[in-house]
């Protein structure tokens, strides 16, 4: 559903809107907007010109602009579930999950049968820490698009907080059932698996996450997984030598940090040992 005012020059913002939403596609961000915004020159209160304006704010990443547009769309009379599902992410990424969860709740009241909404919510009290709200709204989106990665990697993580294991691996596989090439996918099972003291199989995880994210030029680095995979496996010393053989080539400071406590881990067997000789 979607409700705008009524105005002049229906057609020559139309035309501009088109224009700016083919640019966007292409990622010429700043076309896009120079388009909608010489247009606002003109007729600053178009709705329609303002809404375009904080949708290319918000596609481009520039979310605390974006949130002022859309705010200003709203408040011109604009109702539409996309305008409160965008204002919800940028007020998500800029003041924070309580201010966007008024909106992310209108987003699924004027549209209860997208998953999108219903995500949306169940993200914000994830990060409002209601991991069962979280739960059973990510379950809510899942019954609206079965087999949506999105949805099951969530589920996966919030099951983890709960402690839920088997569950936890369920959605997991069930993720990667869908897109077995889903870097986060793979990851979260490592997750669930090092919780289950699956060691083995958790770097196996890992490691087929590391050479997704390579392969599709990503900046993960899940060799920080696989270096505390060995260590909990009680190879601290092959820990150390993964991490040592490693940082050269991707240098970081979780890296170092957690070679220094491979090395500490390492250093307190060795001193417990020889307590017991």
């Amino acid at each position: 559903m979607r409700e705008s005012p009524e105005r002049g020059g229906v057609a020559a913002s139309v035309a501009v809107v088109a224009d700016a939403a083919a640019a966007a596609s292409e990622g010429r961000y700043a076309d896009a907007l120079r388009g909608v915004c010489d247009a606002l020159d003109k007729t600053p209160d178009d709705v329609e010109l303002v809404f375009a304006k904080g949708s290319i704010l918000f596609e481009w990443g520039r979310h605390w602009e974006a949130r002022k547009a859309l705010v200003q769309a709203e408040a011109l009379g604009l109702r539409d579930k996309t305008l409160y599902e965008r204002l919800g992410w940028a007020c998500m990424w800029t003041t924070g999950a309580a201010s966007a969860e008024s909106w992310m709740r209108i987003a699924v009241a004027m549209d209860d049968a997208s998953w999108l909404g219903h995500f949306g919510l169940a993200t914000v009290a994830r990060y409002l820490g209601k991991i069962d709200d979280a739960v059973a709204g990510f379950e809510r989106a899942l019954a609206r698009a079965p087999g949506n990665v999105n949805c099951l990697v969530n589920l996966a993580e919030c099951k983890t907080a709960q402690n839920q294991l088997d569950s936890a691996e369920a959605y997991a596989r069930r993720a990667l059932e869908a897109d077995g090439d889903s870097v986060l996918g793979w990851t979260n099972l490592g997750i669930v698996l090092i919780a289950q003291y699956h060691f083995s199989e958790a770097a196996d995880a890992f490691a087929r996450a590391e050479r997704l994210d390579a392969a599709a030029g990503g900046g993960s680095d899940q060799g920080l997984n696989l270096g505390n995979c060995l260590r909990d496996m009680g190879d601290a010393e092959g820990a150390v030598e993964f991490y040592t053989a490693r940082l050269p080539h991707r240098p970081s400071a979780s890296g170092h940090a957690r070679r220094r406590e491979s090395w500490g881990t390492g250093a307190s067997s060795q001193r417990s040992r020889g307590r017991h000789r």
